[in-house]
């Protein structure tokens, strides 16, 4: 059990060293996310969008502010690891966008910049 504590981070699968043979990165993605008023958030948007294939996590870098009429923005930051196999890595974020989009609610979603980590 000792040996588990004093080498944890080998067992880890997100772990690049030990990361299967074209396993890809995670990428945090910066977005701006606009909505509709009426829309609730944190319980359907956000449910949604971590229901996406490769979502692991959904924060608010930034809260709510009323953007226009019937409409709120709010800044998000996005943690993501493109699953699907065959598909270059710069499509990934084309798809995720339309994903997002598709979410009802959801008027527009503009990706401000990603890194790979």
């Amino acid at each position: 059990m000792n040996n588990l504590f004093e080498n944890w981070r080998q067992y880890l699968t997100e772990n690049s060293e030990n990361a299967p043979k074209g396993a890809y990165s995670h990428f945090v993605i910066d977005a701006i996310l606009s909505y509709d008023e009426d829309a609730r958030l944190y319980k359907d948007i956000f449910n949604q969008i971590r229901a996406i294939e490769g979502v692991t996590i959904i924060s608010v870098a930034e809260r709510s502010q009323k953007s226009g009429i019937d409409q709120e923005t709010v800044r998000l930051d996005l943690k993501y690891i493109p699953k699907r196999k065959g598909i270059p890595l710069e499509q990934h974020g084309a798809i995720l966008k339309r994903l997002i989009l598709n979410i009802p609610g959801v008027d527009k979603i503009k990706f401000v910049s990603s890194k790979k980590t």
